[in-house]
């Protein structure tokens, strides 16, 4: 029997192992070359951008015992309670920017592993780096979105344990894709809708491959009642939730379906063409024909990019779409994979590669320039807000109670006074961001008393009273100008872009009351 008629050779296992190594040695570096570029994007502040990582702090203090959030509200504890740990650590800026530059990339281990168990190594390698890449990735970072990215993470790493737990009948893997799901649920809520739904995607998807349907939904009810019991910890933060909710959670922002195509332009910024033919070869990706092994990941790719649209379709919730881009990498992997075996000689599989890097590099491309455009334009905390919350922390009582206006855009620059200085704050924002019933009650407190400081119209004291402020914390981007005229408002802080007014002792001894 000639070489040939025995088939290759096998590898060693030793150089298995040394490639294996080496690989994820190359894995480690980029994810790690992505973690570096964006701190360094953060670099020209000391804040990192956006007003939500201030909240994450806020809600690390309120999960320790302390009494920081002057607004009833909860969320899912996991990723406050790695902010505030971290901010043990390191501080609480250098926390906030070091878990939003990290949680980007996060999701990023879980989709390589997947990619790599259907694709070459390297097609696996490109496409976790266009996913880690991708611009919009910098705009969840920018606004502060680190739970949601957190949740992303774990979901993938759910999804795909459980759709391996379900052919192989593994119950080690199906326990491990429900540690999973429960560590997704306890990140973020909008994880856990995708997570149920996709469920439910690769469920009827895997029913539709002919496997047995008995075990198939036997191992859907183990997986889920586990989740579940793990899940047990979360259950009070999403009770509070949906207790204190002002209405529903989902589309801030107004998208609808008549607006998609305003919704993806969004989305896909810089490169929208380009994102739009890696969609199309996703899609072609998933439909190619397959060898048995590469089915899971198949399967796993069309609910990836099924889940986030019909949800987006059903909600109009564009946060849903991030999970697109798993589909989108993971079906571009397959589809390099594909046209790497079709090609037979050296020159069409180099040609092949080279195509593949060079969309990659286009997309890492554009991503830079998504960023450079959203880390400023969410940016919060300057050097002279940073120098007022830093002045609130050292000179007012811990027990103080801070009426603060928005910033830019309606921003609630008061979650970061809570966050950072341990406050509790009668936050000022643009009520499509305030989630919670307090919150825009609280919102539309601040715009009434501003409006009333602007007229120098004394009734203003009567309802800062009322709310038990010691401070006023007025941001230059809604509050031009010097201090008002009004009694008992005493100027305490100035500089380019803060004034904080301490409310005298004498407004509230007027009523026999104690300021805060």
């Amino acid at each position: 029997m000639t070489a040939a008629a025995r088939g290759p050779r096998p590898v060693p296992a030793a150089d298995r192992a040394w490639a294996g190594l080496l690989r994820s040695g190359l894995l480690t570096v980029v994810l790690l070359a992505f973690v570096v570029y964006r701190l360094s994007a953060m670099a020209g502040h000391a804040a990192p951008p956006g007003s939500d990582g201030g909240n994450w702090l806020a809600f690390g203090r309120e999960l320790l015992g302390e009494d920081v959030k002057a607004a009833r509200s909860a969320y899912p504890p996991i990723v406050p309670a790695l902010d505030w740990a971290l901010s043990r650590l390191i501080g609480p800026l250098g926390a906030a920017k070091i878990l939003g530059a990290t949680s980007a990339v996060l999701a990023g281990i879980p989709l390589y592993l997947v990619a790599a168990s259907a694709a070459p190594w390297w097609a696996a390698l490109l496409g976790t780096v266009a996913f880690v890449g991708a611009g919009y990735r910098s705009e969840v970072v920018a606004f502060g979105g680190y739970p949601q990215l957190v949740g992303e993470a774990f979901t993938l790493g759910a999804l795909w344990l459980y759709a391996r737990g379900v052919g192989t009948g593994r119950r080690r893997t199906l326990i491990g894709g429900a540690v999973l799901a429960a560590l997704a649920v306890g990140s973020h809520h909008l994880s856990s809708v995708i997570l149920v739904t996709a469920t439910a995607v690769l469920t009827a998807m895997l029913l539709l491959q002919a496997l047995p349907a008995k075990r198939i939904i036997a191992r859907l009810v183990g997986f889920g009642l586990l989740t579940i019991l793990l899940s047990v910890p979360f259950l009070p933060a999403y009770a509070s939730m949906v207790r204190e909710l002002a209405g529903s959670p989902m589309n801030a922002q107004g998208w609808s379906l008549a607006t998609a195509g305003d919704t993806f332009g969004y989305l896909f910024r810089n490169a929208v063409g380009l994102w739009y033919a890696l969609l199309g070869v996703a899609g072609m990706g998933v439909l190619l024909p397959a060898p048995a092994e590469r089915r899971t990941v198949r399967t796993l790719a069309a609910a990836s990019l099924l889940t986030p649209l019909g949800l987006f379709a059903y909600f109009a919730e564009v946060r849903f779409l991030q999970f697109l881009f798993v589909g989108m990498a993971l079906g571009l992997a397959l589809a390099a994979a594909f046209l790497w075996e079709a090609a037979a000689q050296p020159r069409a599989r180099q040609a092949v590669a080279a195509a593949t890097l060079a969309v990659v590099a286009v997309v890492v491309w554009a991503g830079t320039v998504f960023t450079r455009q959203a880390f400023p334009w969410y940016q919060v905390i300057d050097n002279d807000r940073l120098e007022a919350l830093e002045w609130l922390k050292q000179k007012s009582l811990p027990d103080s109670v801070i009426l603060a206006t928005a910033t830019r855009n309606g921003w609630p620059i008061g979650w970061w006074i809570e966050g950072y200085t341990g406050r509790k704050t009668i936050i000022g924002a643009d009520l499509r961001w305030m989630a919670f019933r307090q919150e825009q009650a609280h919102a539309q407190e601040v715009s009434a008393v501003v409006d009333l400081l602007r007229a120098n119209d004394p009734a203003a004291v009567p309802r800062i009273k009322r709310l038990g402020v010691g401070y006023l914390f007025l941001d230059e981007e809604n509050w031009p100008g010097g201090p008002p005229d009004v009694p008992f408002l005493e100027p305490a802080f100035e500089n380019p872009a803060v004034i904080i007014l301490r409310v005298g002792d004498r407004a509230y001894a007027a009523d026999g009351m104690d300021r805060r």
